[in-house]
């Protein structure tokens, strides 16, 4: 790619534009570089412009991009380090960080794309035989011009279209193939309404941001998506949509998509409003999106009828909205107003379903507004026992079921990857009670099985939740929960995490394995690498207290 071409190129088109496809890009890898800021330079002093090089070099081969956005680096960071650094010598903020890294993303891609109409031009002035548009492919052409587009200029001969109008076709590309390029100009249009709205950081999603963007697919086949670091509620709210859409719900159930729009909006209102480091809007999509990942990339969908598909979908959405950022055993012992409605049995999660329906009752919310009575009360029923499925008080009596279920269908002395087999035994409605309410109680657990970084993230997010109530107990003179005490410790964080993913998660992921055919090995794999991440975690913690130890004695 002719680099040589950027400056030159830029001072001659002043007018120069981003395709949608690649603002959109742009935009991901914006987001990119403040989870790798937070990742991997917040703790640390980066003060000079060659270690600033060096960490964009890494953040280039982190996100698999080509050879030549390091080159760009090289060339352009000088210039906008000198323009943006505000006190030189002082650590780079993440503010600076964001500003070089976007101005070198943005020198990239206008390097990549200015390259390729240089290309494209000088193309278009060689010799070609309209009548033969086939021999394209094994010509010149492909020194010139990625595959993709010799696919468009094959197809535009064939055609007739003129060369200046498939010069811009490549140019903005405005088509995938030319018998759709009306709906994708469209489309194109509500992407660009969508991508500025993001940007002024409008967090409610309304109807018109109900379209396909390029990494949906990505994102909801990534196991290990991190919710945190995508940085607007209304970006997340769409995910949620995506995955409806994923499963073909909406249509099948003719769900208005302004209906839709009200409903996501009060429920990202319910786990906003109280704050809670941990059970919030990123906590609700964590857990939603691994309950959709579940159903279609481990096929759990085969079981469940489209009705049940949706009820567990939502479920999980809504399992933890309005949560106090408190225990049961918290509410109960301080008799709060939950606790009392409710008879002290599994309080929050009884609160988290009524929640939900009074939302639904809404009419301006209320999705299910086509459902016939008889799928109301069964969708109803399914929600209402999937999130008080998710009360930790009835996790051993639920894996326990699971097992039992299991072994009613177990392939004796089986050679093949398939420990079970279903195709013969239907279950009943206590079976899909039992199943679904377990997988929304995995769903609910997926941060202990997914990457270490990850984990870690949530485990901190959670400890930080408790030691809020414990320092609440104190405040009130309640009894002190003892797991969750002194959680700043990271030795005792370290211990409380090894013995939970040893006893709940281990046994939780390796059932739900079991279940889906070993569909699900990469969580249960992963729980095994976390476990050995915890215990790393512990011994460097140990060690540390060992060199405190022998610091204070040598200095007495």
């Amino acid at each position: 790619m002719g680099l040589g071409c950027s400056n030159q190129r830029k001072s001659q088109d002043e007018n120069f534009t981003f395709s949608l496809k690649d603002q959109m890009l742009i935009k991901k890898l914006q987001i990119c570089s403040g989870h790798y800021y937070h990742q991997s330079l917040k703790n640390h002093q980066i003060k000079q412009e060659s270690e600033l090089l060096a960490h964009l070099r890494e953040f280039g081969k982190i996100y698999n991009l080509p050879s030549e956005f390091e080159t760009v680096a090289n060339v352009q960071l000088h210039e906008h380090y000198k323009a943006i650094r505000e006190v030189d010598g002082a650590p780079i903020t993440s503010s600076e960080f964001a500003q070089i890294t976007t101005k070198i993303i943005d020198d990239y891609f206008r390097s990549e794309i200015l390259g390729k109409i240089l290309r494209f031009e000088t193309l278009m002035k060689m010799p070609r035989d309209n009548n033969e548009p086939d021999t394209i492919k094994n010509s010149v052409a492909v020194e010139y011009l990625p595959l993709e587009d010799t696919n468009i200029l094959q197809s535009g001969f064939k055609l007739g279209i003129s060369p200046n109008m498939l010069q811009l076709m490549i140019k903005l590309k405005t088509i995938q193939n030319l018998e759709e390029s009306t709906p994708r100009k469209m489309n194109e249009d509500k992407q660009g309404m969508y991508l500025s709205r993001v940007s002024s950081g409008v967090d409610t999603i309304d109807v018109n941001d109900f379209i396909p963007m390029i990494d949906d697919n990505e994102m909801l086949t990534n196991w290990n998506l991190s919710i945190p670091a995508i940085e607007n509620d209304l970006e997340k709210s769409r995910l949620v949509w995506r995955s409806l859409e994923r499963l073909k719900l909406l249509d099948e159930f003719k769900v208005p998509l302004d209906t839709l729009a009200n409903f996501f909006n009060e429920v990202r209102a319910g786990y906003i409003k109280n704050k809670n480091p941990f059970h919030n809007y990123d906590h609700a999509l964590q857990v939603m999106h691994a309950t959709q990942f579940m159903l279609c990339d481990a096929n759990l969908k085969k079981d469940l009828s489209k009705l049940l598909q949706l009820g567990i979908l939502i479920s999980s959405y809504c399992h933890d909205v309005d949560h106090t950022g408190r225990t049961n055993a918290f509410e109960v012992e301080k008799g709060t107003a939950l606790a009392i409605e409710y008879n002290d049995r599994s309080v929050l999660e009884n609160h988290h379903a009524s929640y939900t329906f009074s939302i639904l009752k809404k009419d301006k919310c209320n999705i299910f507004k086509e459902l016939s009575k008889d799928d109301l009360k069964i969708i109803r029923k399914l929600i209402v026992s999937c999130i008080l499925a998710t009360d930790m008080a009835v996790h051993g009596q639920t894996t326990k079921a699971m097992q039992q279920l299991q072994e009613k269908v177990k392939i004796p002395n089986t050679l093949s990857k398939r420990t079970h087999d279903f195709s013969d035994y239907h279950l009943t409605e206590q079976d899909i009670q039992l199943v679904t309410g377990y997988f929304v109680h995995a769903a609910d657990l997926s941060g202990p099985a997914k990457n270490f970084d990850l984990a870690y993230l949530w485990a901190v997010r959670v400890n930080q939740e408790f030691t809020n109530q414990v320092n609440e107990e104190k405040e009130l003179g309640l009894p002190l929960t003892k797991h969750m005490m002194n959680l700043q410790d990271p030795k005792i964080m370290a211990k409380n995490e090894i013995g939970f993913m040893k006893f709940v998660i281990k046994p939780l992921w390796e059932t739900i394995n079991e279940y889906t055919n070993m569909s699900m090995r990469l969580a249960s794999v992963q729980v095994e690498d976390n476990i050995r991440g915890w215990e790393k975690k512990l011994k460097e913690a140990q060690d540390a207290e060992d060199r405190q130890t022998a610091t204070e004695t040598k200095a007495q």
